[in-house]
């Protein structure tokens, strides 16, 4: 799913990756009109259910099936946990942690935990960014072993073969680390290295005008953010939320991935339907 800047603002749409020489961008309509969500905000995307938030009130969170259009909402203020088997909304109260988490959407789901970065803080004298996750069963807030040996900021959490996984990035490189063994430190491993920098020649676009202050919005400032890995192995990556790249670890080589009628700017979201 893409979430469009540019130049339609704030228009969700979607494309089928399956075959995507063929595939054709359509717009997704939800069930909220444009007087009650104006501008909607993708937070995530599992087992085919979306979490939207409205971006003006800030307050706000949609639980849908953008396919099926059924919809639920809550406001914001406690921790609240949603069950489809329970009637509705619970409230855990308020939950003091260690950390100041990163205020965006959880960036991975593993071992049925969501898992988010925290804000920068001192440890061991110097600086670094902790793992902390929420496991679904027991509803427990716990922190995460992050990768052994790395002191760089500078990176996201995604999820490779159901593996919890590390894409540390700047403007020459992007090393993806993945937990073979979930919460053991000692299993993390560096499995990709890629060369970010050869990008730019053989996927991005002429420079958008008034583009890098909705790039560093929607991508958090990130050159390259990596998605997921397709059926082939290859690593699917936005890059400065402007193309979609395949990288092929066995070439070396990046594909562009193209549709018609597809967004200037844009937030991807890969998301698996189902009748959830």
């Amino acid at each position: 799913m893409f979430h469009s800047y540019d130049p339609i603002r704030k228009q969700l749409c979607f494309a089928e990756l399956s075959d995507h020489n063929n595939q054709i961008v359509r717009k997704l309509s939800t069930p909220f009109s444009d007087v009650l969500l104006p501008e909607v905000n993708i937070i995530g995307s599992c087992n085919g259910l979306s979490c939207l938030s409205d971006n003006v009130n800030g307050d706000t969170m949609y639980i849908c099936n953008p396919f099926t259009r059924i919809h639920n909402y809550r406001a914001r203020s406690e921790v609240f946990v949603y069950s489809s088997w329970s009637p509705g909304w619970r409230s855990l109260g308020r939950v003091r942690l260690p950390y100041q988490l990163e205020q965006q959407s959880s960036e991975a789901l593993v071992n049925g935990r969501l898992h988010w970065l925290t804000l920068r803080h001192k440890c061991e004298s110097r600086y670094a960014r902790s793992i902390v996750s929420f496991d679904l069963g027991d509803e427990k807030f716990r922190e995460v072993p992050r990768p052994g040996g790395q002191e760089r900021c500078d990176y996201h959490l995604t999820v490779l073969r159901k593996c919890l996984s590390a894409a540390f990035c700047n403007y020459e490189d992007l090393e993806i680390w993945v937990m073979r063994e979930y919460d053991v430190q000692e299993s993390w491993i560096k499995e990709f290295n890629i060369g970010t920098s050869s990008v730019p020649r053989v996927a991005l676009k002429p420079e958008l005008k008034q583009s890098y202050a909705i790039w560093r919005k929607i991508s958090q400032g990130r050159p390259a953010q990596v998605l997921c890995l397709l059926k082939n192995g290859s690593v699917l990556v936005q890059y400065r939320g402007r193309v979609l790249v395949s990288y092929d670890p066995e070439s070396g080589k990046f594909e562009k991935l193209m549709f018609q009628g597809m967004p200037e700017l844009f937030q991807t979201i890969v998301h698996f339907g189902s009748l959830a």
